[in-house]
């Protein structure tokens, strides 16, 4: 049996005089001193690699819910409550006798949502989130109309990034997507009454979509250096179904007010099929879908103004509405992107 040593303690002793003194107590009278103490060292280096692994696998983790949160807070914005004046949806033509129509539809984005926190849960620093959506979409439209029935062909490219930072002292991350996408639509337009003053016209159509998006994801550890980013590329195909009630009065002789109606809806399925990549990549990826594809109310309304020089018609509602949204955003979501509608007849 192995015998045990003791010693009577005297006078306060730090923490570490303690546990010396611990050791050489219990220890068995076989086990040197010095060895004890390589045993203790060997410990305390895996105890700090474990601690520096755990906090290394673990930050994607708390970064990403991060992420969703800013995601939701983009879609709820612009699924939300909007300024009235609002650019009537680039298919609203009103069908004239022998009228060919041209219409640009140009839009840019240019959307911030922040979200500035005191503290982090880790560690106490200071920390702050961001995530900017910015891009460009240009739609031309080509009307071809009869008295009170036409046909409309829709062309849509538009490109768009987004920028997730979490500023962290201790862990910084940022991620990056990206969008392109071109489309191909095709409407009909039918006036259900033409009086003098006013027009009603009910549309209908739809477009096919295709799209190239891109995900990537970037961790920065403690010590500022990044580790290998890699973007993965995910291709699919949408379709949009369009049906909208368009009522234009006539104020002036130039002058147009257009309240419009206008109910859309993407069909984003296919796109949500294409996961598969990794964990961490497809979970990015499906958010990156409510940003690109689902924040739009699915029924839409507003109020547009055009003023007609000559053939060239201008729609004004766009630029309106930007500039109420930007004086009333929120603290939380600052929108300083527009949109211009420009639509050129002429009499076939």
């Amino acid at each position: 049996m192995p015998s045990y040593v003791d010693e009577q303690s005297s006078g306060p002793r730090s923490f570490g005089d303690s546990l010396r003194r611990f050791i050489h107590t219990c220890r068995p009278s076989n086990v040197s001193t010095f060895e004890v103490s390589v045993l203790l060292r060997h410990m305390c280096k895996a105890f700090v690699v474990a601690i520096s692994l755990s906090a290394l696998f673990a930050s994607p983790v708390w970064g990403q819910s991060g992420r969703a949160t800013e995601v939701k807070a983009y879609k709820d914005y612009y699924t939300g409550s909007r300024p009235i004046y609002q650019a009537a949806p680039v298919t609203h033509v009103v069908p004239e006798l022998n009228k060919v129509t041209y219409v640009l539809d140009a839009r840019m984005i240019d959307t911030t949502v922040t979200d500035p926190t005191s503290v982090s849960a880790y560690g106490g620093a200071p920390t702050s989130e961001s995530l900017v959506v910015k891009g460009t979409r240009v739609s031309p439209y080509l009307a071809l109309s009869l008295k009170r029935f036409g046909l409309g062909f829709n062309l849509e490219a538009g490109d768009s990034t987004i920028n997730y930072k979490y500023a962290n002292t201790s862990y910084p991350t940022t991620q990056k997507s990206s969008l392109s996408y071109r489309g191909l639509g095709i409407y009909g337009f039918l006036k259900v009454i033409d009086g003098k003053f006013v027009d009603i016209t009910l549309i209908g159509g739809g477009k096919s979509i295709n799209a190239k998006h891109k995900v990537g994801y970037e961790q920065t550890n403690y010590n500022q250096s990044p580790f290998a980013t890699t973007l993965s590329t995910y291709r699919y195909s949408l379709t949009t179904y369009d049906a909208g009630l368009n009522t234009q009065f006539q104020v002036l002789k130039s002058v147009n007010l257009i309240p419009w109606v206008n109910y859309s809806r993407t069909d984003t399925a296919n796109a949500a099929s294409q996961t598969g990549l990794s964990t961490a990549i497809d979970a990015i990826m499906i958010q990156d879908l409510d940003v690109f594809w689902r924040s739009q109310r699915v029924v839409d309304y507003g109020l547009d103004f055009s003023v007609r020089v000559g053939g060239i018609e201008v729609h004004l509602g766009g630029m309106l509405g930007s500039i109420f949204s930007s004086a009333g955003g929120s603290e939380t979501v600052k929108d300083k992107g527009f949109s211009l509608s420009l639509s050129l007849h002429q009499k076939g």
